[in-house]
């Protein structure tokens, strides 16, 4: 493969010659008819040889013509500038190709059984660092040369090539354990069927762009296909939406409990405030905080709550309701459960959030620089005045779904000055950003990244696909139940709590057993231990 620096050399050594004999042919006729005096070719192409370079004119050096004048500085000026064009912008490069370590194109023989991951990307960045953590081998195949001098200077072992070519060679892809396809859909099918073809038999991975080529590439031969960009949508929105995921699942009307979320507000002094006070004092159950980021299920009595910590509680719905004075005394700030979703950005991850939340009944208002179908105002979403005419203000939730990490950062900061205790829930491209992100104010932070670093991980090393948006669930046992489970560690570590005693929903609960039974709140992977537990 001929690098872009051997191209422009060669590029150069054709034109600079036609250039100078060009110039030697001008001056020539220019001498004949201007100064009256002959030059052959071979003494015009000297002159203008030592034009270019600057070394001198010998036997030329004195014009009395003007246009033969200007002519002479035309060429001078060109001259000097050709040198400074020719050394940074062609032999600077070409040296440094010639120098530089050319990249390999098969796998070290140190890397032995790896997972081989065609092109680099942020969707694979995360997995590649967990399965290096975990002692599997990785060999990323990458088209790019910059990209794949990048990744070797991170030590990741890379080969580079294209598969238009007929790279990789048929015993790079045989020797691999599995394989993931991250290049684009075109390309990932390109590589499936290659790697089927050569008599790869193993495990094949692929991330799709467009949810339409799914069933292109599993008919091509890969065994999985993901949308990672969907699945990340399809997480913001059940986040921002208690239509897609209530705060708590599985509550029913006669359990007799409300849920809310409350936004704690900074103290009016050095006194802390933990969980248990706002039960002693408001018969307020904290079932979960979102803490920078992070989700807490279940928190003990003893857990302090911290300025802008985002509280799911429950209180029984016969308690009298809780004026905006009277949780103000309690430091916190109920969310608003009316006004839109706002939504900041409108690519393909803003596109599929607000489908969601629209497909849920949501009102929906979307913010994007472009004037398109579906984006209701127009403008940077950096820009207070566009944040004040989407109303921000007064949204129950906000989603911000921009491309840059940069300016998804930024915009954090600039929406919460506007709206302080709005949920702010925020998407990134690499996980190494949500610490930084989540300083500047985001509540729930999920990235592209870790998404795919989830699911292909699940398939990889077999690990546990983790909740992405902090669900809480319910189980209704009998007392007898109950007693089991408060002796299990579960209840031990405080995974579970008892919301209340209620009649159990004999419809809902598949049931015929009417005797009043205790609702445990816990994670989603707490109820679904309890329920195993109880099976057993």
């Amino acid at each position: 493969m001929i690098s872009r620096s051997s191209r422009r050399i060669f590029i150069l050594l054709i034109a600079l010659p036609l250039l100078l004999v060009a110039v030697a042919l001008i001056y020539s006729e220019m001498m004949a008819r201007l100064e009256g005096l002959d030059r052959d070719f071979w003494s015009s192409l000297q002159w203008a040889t030592e034009t270019f370079t600057s070394t001198g004119y010998g036997s030329d050096s004195r014009w009395s013509n003007p246009a033969m004048v200007l002519f002479v500085i035309l060429v001078q000026l060109l001259g000097v500038s050709t040198v400074f064009l020719v050394f940074p912008f062609y032999l600077v490069p070409f040296f440094e190709d010639r120098f530089e370590g050319r990249l390999p194109a098969k796998p070290p023989r140190r890397v032995r059984d790896y997972v081989f991951i065609y092109r680099w990307g942020a969707a694979v960045a995360e997995l590649v660092d967990e399965l290096l953590a975990s002692g599997v081998h990785v060999l990323v195949f990458e088209e790019d040369e910059t990209v794949a001098r990048r990744i070797r200077d991170r030590g990741i072992p890379v080969i580079y090539g294209a598969i238009d070519e007929g790279d990789p060679a048929p015993n790079v892809l045989l020797a691999a354990r599995a394989i993931i396809a991250n290049g684009a859909d075109h390309e990932n099918g390109t590589i499936i069927l290659s790697a089927r073809q050569q008599g790869f038999s193993r495990r094949i991975l692929a991330l799709a762009r467009d949810p339409f080529h799914r069933g292109p590439m599993l008919s091509a031969g890969a065994q999985v296909v993901y949308t990672p960009t969907h699945i990340l949508a399809a997480a913001l929105a059940a986040r921002a939406s208690v239509r897609i995921e209530p705060l708590v699942s599985g509550l029913f009307d006669d359990d007799g409990i409300t849920t809310m979320q409350a936004r704690v507000l900074p103290p009016a002094s050095k006194a802390t405030c933990t969980v248990g006070y706002l039960f002693d004092h408001a018969g307020l159950q904290v079932l979960g905080i979102w803490r920078q980021g992070r989700f807490l299920a279940i928190p003990g009595v003893d857990e302090a709550v911290e300025t802008r910590d985002l509280l799911t509680v429950a209180r029984p719905k016969t308690s009298s309701a809780l004026g905006p004075d009277q949780l103000v005394a309690l430091r916190l700030a109920a969310t608003r459960d009316a006004g839109p979703i706002v939504i900041g950005g409108f690519g393909d991850v803003g596109q599929k959030v607000a489908e969601l939340l629209r497909d849920a009944g949501e009102r929906v208002c979307v913010i994007d620089k472009h004037e398109r179908p579906g984006v209701d105002v127009v403008g940077d979403l950096l820009d207070a005045e566009v944040l004040r005419e989407a109303n921000v203000a007064s949204a129950k939730a906000i989603v911000i779904a921009l491309s840059s990490d940069a300016s998804t950062t930024f915009a954090t900061s600039v929406i919460r000055s506007i709206a302080p205790y709005t949920p702010l829930i925020c998407r990134l491209n690499r996980q190494q950003n949500i610490e930084r992100i989540t300083l500047g104010g985001s509540d729930f932070t999920m990235s592209l990244a870790a998404v795919a670093a989830r699911l292909l991980g699940h398939h990889l090393v077999r690990q546990e696909v983790p909740s992405s948006t902090g669900a809480l669930g319910v189980l209704r046992v009998s007392q007898q139940e109950w007693t089991t489970l408060a002796r299990s560690q579960m209840a031990e570590r405080g995974l579970l709590k008892t919301v209340r005693q209620a009649r159990v929903n004999v419809a809902a609960a598949d049931s015929h057993d009417a005797e009043p039974a205790v609702v445990v709140c816990g994670s989603a992977a707490s109820i679904g231990a309890a329920r195993a537990l109880l099976r057993d």
